[in-house]
């Protein structure tokens, strides 16, 4: 298994809630939209955080967030339309945010087939307070989710750094919950496989 605290590694700046307190936050952030379809602009005040951090977690980079996030919320403006109630939002942006990431990811390997791009993020991704052996375990876990294929990368990383319920992170995925639960465990070992190769 992937180590327990390994969002505890993470900047607290950007630490995300559990899942129960995302569908309570959601809640509170929304109840003032109840009464029909919310603006572009409503969702990007209630979600923008949040998808922004999913942003952040699967590209480990800073740079990338705002553009990621003007991509999501110009799709959003387009298509605003699928939007059929108000609890379905988040998933429903975070499925556009994730689709925007791999965009933006495949962008990257190709760039770094020419040299290109030679990004190394985890810093980014550290908290100030983390100690330098915490520091290496977490580049040690974010080298081996570059390596994993992007549906597995994605379903570890909803799961185990924005801690959402598994149904959660099957209904973002787009994928059965039995497909979600197997990229998680795949991603696990291949982590796991790392860390132990490497005697972490």
């Amino acid at each position: 298994m992937a180590p327990a605290n390994t969002a505890a590694l993470l900047d607290p700046g950007a630490e995300p809630s559990n899942s129960s307190e995302n569908e309570s936050g959601d809640r509170d952030r929304l109840r003032p939209l109840a009464r029909g379809r919310p603006t572009v602009e409503e969702l990007f005040r209630a979600y923008a955080p949040q998808m922004g951090s999913i942003a952040f977690r699967l590209l480990q980079n800073d740079a990338d967030v705002d553009d990621v996030l003007q991509d999501v919320f110009a799709v959003a403006t387009r298509k605003i339309d699928q939007v059929a109630d108000l609890q379905g939002a988040r998933p429903w942006l975070a499925t556009i945010t994730i689709r925007t990431a791999r965009a933006r990811l495949r962008r990257r390997r190709w760039l770094g087939w020419f040299g290109l791009d030679r990004s190394d993020s985890s810093e980014q991704l550290a908290s100030s307070e983390a100690s330098p052996d915490d520091r290496a375990l977490l580049s040690q876990v974010m080298r081996e989710l570059e390596r994993l294929p992007y549906n597995e990368r994605v379903a570890w990383t909803l799961r185990h750094l924005e801690e959402e319920s598994l149904q959660s992170v099957a209904l973002m995925c787009g994928c059965s919950l039995a497909t979600a639960k197997r990229w998680i465990r795949r991603a696990e070992v291949r982590i796991a496989k790392r860390l132990n190769r490497d005697g972490t």
